[in-house]
């Protein structure tokens, strides 16, 4: 499968990330926070690419993106996202 944006937007669709009814899905968490606080993953990862994509662009345009819009999608993962909200400070920003 070729890593592209419609990949990344057919599988994050793929695990609730778009759509109604469906839970939020957080990348970091803040201690003592509510979780409407959080960081949100596809706001991170958007703003990673943006940044890995100005850091690449002058050896591997575009892989930057790639990399930064995936570097975290691992964390859409059901355990992942029931572990941040048991152990907020177990993925918290420090």
């Amino acid at each position: 499968m070729a890593l592209d944006q419609s990949n990344y937007n057919r599988i994050h669709s793929k695990n609730g990330v778009s759509g109604q009814g469906t839970m939020e899905h957080y990348a970091h968490s803040l201690p003592n926070a509510p979780e409407k606080e959080w960081q949100e993953l596809a706001g991170h990862l958007e703003e990673t690419a943006k940044a890995a994509e100005r850091f690449a662009e002058r050896f591997a345009a575009g892989w930057g993106r790639i990399a930064g819009l995936w570097h975290d999608a691992g964390k859409y993962q059901r355990a992942f996202q029931q572990y941040i909200r048991e152990d907020p400070f177990g993925a918290c920003e420090r």
